[in-house]
């Protein structure tokens, strides 16, 4: 519902620079689809066992920070 409403959004004049989300929420690949196929900029905190595309020299996964 989320990525509708943005994409209705942009479609009637609205403007934004990205769409942003909390990873407490439910975040579906069919979310991340919808924004990309509306042309929508998005920015989303992942949850630290939620991988995603990298390249192969750098991390898939949130890290902790390290300890002192």
């Amino acid at each position: 519902m989320a990525a509708t409403l943005a994409a209705r959004g942009k479609e009637a004049g609205f403007g934004c620079r990205a769409v942003v989300a909390d990873c407490a929420y439910f975040v579906s690949d069919d979310w991340y689809l919808a924004l990309r196929e509306a042309g929508l900029a998005y920015v989303v905190a992942l949850k630290p066992h939620r991988g995603t595309w990298a390249r192969a020299d750098q991390p898939h996964t949130p890290s902790k920070p390290p300890t002192p």
